[in-house]
């Protein structure tokens, strides 16, 4: 008898906020959930105890090369990843917690608009290596979703391949 070993693919990083000092702090935002699986909604990720409130609205990521002007700032389709900064704090006003949101679960251009009375904060471009970073003085670190690693496609695809072959031959 012939045993196959279960297939299991690796958590990824998971997000996090931590202290810069004097009441400032950094953020690295991955597409996970605290368990480190891949998510379009990594739920609130808080901010260092003792960080200053960030004014609460919301940041879009467009795709990479996409020119930034209103039209494209206004179709969900440019967009890659939208930040939230939760208005939990001074009725609804600050925040200091995020949320990063990604395909299926990114909200619509109208919720954005209309949140807080204005609209994003700002839209920023996605750089070659899917990492966008902006802020200061506090700095966030944002890792966009990207499609898998051609190796792993390969070392998934052969895998699915060897079972077929081994189960037509049973």
């Amino acid at each position: 008898m012939l045993g196959i070993g279960a297939l299991s693919l690796a958590a990824g990083p998971i997000s996090s906020c931590t202290s810069a000092g004097s009441g400032f702090f950094s953020c690295n935002v991955y597409p996970t959930n605290s368990s480190g699986n891949s998510a379009t909604d990594t739920g609130f990720i808080p901010f260092p105890a003792g960080s200053a409130a960030v004014t609460a609205g919301y940041a879009i990521f467009l795709q990479p090369g996409t020119v930034d002007n209103p039209a494209n700032e206004q179709n969900t389709g440019d967009w890659n990843e939208v930040l939230f900064f939760v208005g939990d704090l001074n009725a609804g006003a600050s925040s200091d917690e995020l949320e990063l949101f990604s395909g299926a679960a990114m909200p619509s251009y109208s919720t954005v608009n209309n949140y807080n009375g204005g609209g994003a904060d700002f839209f920023l471009v996605q750089n070659a290596n899917g990492i966008y970073t902006f802020g200061s003085p506090d700095v966030y670190t944002v890792f966009a979703a990207s499609a898998p690693e051609p190796a792993s496609v390969a070392l998934v695809g052969g895998a699915m391949l060897g079972l077929l072959a081994l189960r037509r031959r049973t």
